[in-house]
């Protein structure tokens, strides 16, 4: 447990400093990349985020897109309500994800739909 603190707090100061990783793209942080998205340079970052959320939000991040639960196997693990459980998931998106990537990839999905119909 005092491993993983040293090392959360380790990225922590890193990120807050500016120190960048010793490789141009490290490979801790493939999982963010290949599964939600995340830029690979934005990785390291994103997880200083993320490892700030509650136990509980990132508990339920991992059941949703590690152990691919469905949302009726989310409500039964979490006991939590529908709204809990979207507003946990967001919070976790939110700390993953830049938010003017998110903006410019939904105008560019809007632009493809906006094709297709014409």
């Amino acid at each position: 447990r005092d491993a993983i603190r040293d090392l959360l707090l380790e990225d922590l100061r890193e990120a807050t400093e500016g120190v960048m990783s010793l490789e141009e793209w490290d490979p801790r942080y493939g999982f963010l990349t290949d599964m939600v998205g995340v830029a690979p340079e934005k990785a390291r970052l994103a997880c200083v985020k993320f490892n700030q959320l509650t136990w509980s939000d990132r508990a339920c991040f991992f059941s949703a897109c590690v152990d691919n639960l469905n949302l009726p196997q989310l409500l039964e693990r979490t006991q939590w309500t529908r709204t809990e459980l979207r507003e946990s998931l967001i919070r976790c998106f939110e700390a993953l994800l830049d938010k003017k990537d998110l903006m410019n990839d939904l105008d560019e999905r809007c632009k493809r739909g906006a094709r297709y119909e014409e």
